[in-house]
């Protein structure tokens, strides 16, 4: 998706917000467009909307597709370990349900049986090895069931222990 906008259509947008936030208690220091559209483009980029200056007449705005949330269940699918790990740097959470089927990352690579990508999750601190699929299954269980792997399966246990603090 690619948005187009001028300078003097983000001006006018963000006047009116730099004019309220002069005379709210926060700041009493008055903002210049250039600061605003500063602050405006580092938010963008860190949402993954990439903002590239045109010929000074404005910036082009565009979503960039390839740290989705859609791309990144894609890539846990396809074994892509690369785009899953770039995907999570870019703050993609790890935990994060997949619409209608209610599993996790985890849940869709222990039934893969792809470990890199399990190596990968297993990296992020905040993988939750606990959670459980909108059928109550946890990814040991759906790494034995459907995954063939008897092993991971036990690893994933562990892990999951580990977090409980039982082990």
């Amino acid at each position: 998706m690619t948005i187009h906008t001028s300078l003097s259509a983000i001006s006018e947008r963000v006047i009116p917000m730099a004019d309220k936030k002069k005379n709210s208690l926060e700041s009493d220091k008055e903002e210049t467009i250039e600061e605003v559209l500063s602050r405006f483009k580092e938010h963008a980029e860190n949402s993954g909307i990439s903002v590239k200056p045109v010929a000074a007449k404005g910036y082009v705005l565009y979503k960039d597709e390839r740290y989705s949330q859609k791309t990144f269940f894609e890539a846990v699918e396809e074994g892509d370990a690369e785009t899953v790990f770039e995907c999570l740097k870019r703050g993609r959470d790890p935990n994060m349900r997949r619409v209608g089927y209610g599993d996790t990352a985890l849940h869709i690579a222990a039934s893969r049986n792809a470990r890199n990508i399990i190596r990968v999750l297993a990296k992020e601190e905040t993988t939750d090895f606990m959670a459980l699929d909108s059928k109550g299954r946890s990814a040991s269980q759906i790494a034995y069931m459907f995954g063939g792997n008897p092993a991971l399966s036990r690893y994933l246990r562990l892990k999951a222990e580990h977090q409980k603090g039982l082990t």
